[in-house]
């Protein structure tokens, strides 16, 4: 049930979607006569690499393994853990729409 959206801003972005040892899409965008700007890809099962230089990409599912190379900024949302940094523990996340019930209670009177 996984979802894939990448956005490519700068309309050079390579995508490789591979399924086991089958390749079921690759996109040099900087060369492809009608460039994508957008693609979107439902019930993913598979390993994608992407590279480009002005990338937005988002990710939704359960049992996900994302690794990122190179610089810009991250949203989590959701419950997981991360690595930022060679060497670094992991750290949790959660969901910032979670309400902590401690916050509810110390309001009530």
């Amino acid at each position: 049930d996984a979802q894939l959206v990448i956005k490519d801003h700068a309309g050079d972005a390579k995508i490789k979607i591979s399924n086991g040892s089958e390749i079921v899409l690759e996109l040099d965008n900087s060369l492809a006569a009608e460039q994508k700007r957008a693609l979107v890809y439902s019930d993913l099962t598979a390993k994608v690499s992407i590279s480009g230089s002005r990338l937005t990409v988002m990710v939704r599912g359960t049992e996900l393994d994302l690794k990122v190379e190179g610089t810009g900024s991250a949203v989590l949302s959701g419950e997981g853990t991360y690595m930022a940094g060679a060497g670094e523990e992991s750290k949790h996340w959660a969901s910032q729409f979670e309400r902590d019930p401690e916050e509810d209670s110390s309001q009530e009177e």
